[in-house]
């Protein structure tokens, strides 16, 4: 937990530094800064729900929708935010929405639902820029011009597609194969009292 809110902090401190970048080629490095930053208080707040009774409370989840809103209206904004709105979001608002988020409960189709979009969630977040450049890019060659709004109907497809057969065929057959490797390790390091 230590080393987690340490990584947390330096990468919070950094990107007041270097500023939120990642969004782009040219800004890649600094966008590290905002990865390590919200990647390790998620990891903090999920190794806090041991330790921390406040955070398993809850009441949490009433800050859910009134956070996903406040989120919409912040992705949405016509004008571009200040560095420290987005920096602001990202410190707080970000993980508060995971907390809260993690205390909703579902049921029926949405629970459903939401376990195949959980599922998809990372492929579809390793995938979706380099398969929006690419489909940009013969989107471009071939008419000689991009849209946005073009690129990104295409692209939705090709990235849920391509995040289906990334999970199903890699993810989920590695994910399976280390769980069985842990689980008969697990034996032999009890034996030799490791």
């Amino acid at each position: 937990m230590g080393s987690a809110l340490a990584i947390v902090v330096a990468g919070y401190a950094l990107m007041a530094l270097v500023g939120i970048g990642g969004d782009e080629v040219a800004s890649f490095w600094t966008g590290l800064p905002r990865v390590f930053g919200a990647f390790y208080a998620g990891v903090g707040l999920y190794h806090a729900q041991s330790g921390f009774a406040p955070i398993r409370d809850a009441r949490w989840r009433f800050l859910f929708w009134p956070l996903l809103g406040l989120s919409a209206l912040l992705f949405y904004w016509p004008q571009g935010l200040s560095f420290w709105v987005g920096w602001s979001w990202s410190l707080i608002v970000s993980p508060l929405l995971v907390l809260s988020g993690a205390h909703v409960v579902l049921r029926g189709r949405v629970a459903r639902a939401s376990a195949v979009l959980g599922a998809l969630s990372f492929p579809v977040y390793a995938l979706h820029y380099p398969i929006f450049v690419w489909i940009n890019a013969v989107y471009q060659a071939i008419l000689g011009s991009g849209s946005f709004a073009v690129g990104t109907g295409l692209a939705l497809p090709g990235v849920l597609i391509a995040g289906w057969l990334i999970l199903r065929w890699w993810d989920e057959p590695v994910r399976r194969a280390m769980t069985t490797w842990l689980r008969t390790r697990a034996p032999q390091r009890v034996a030799n009292g490791v």
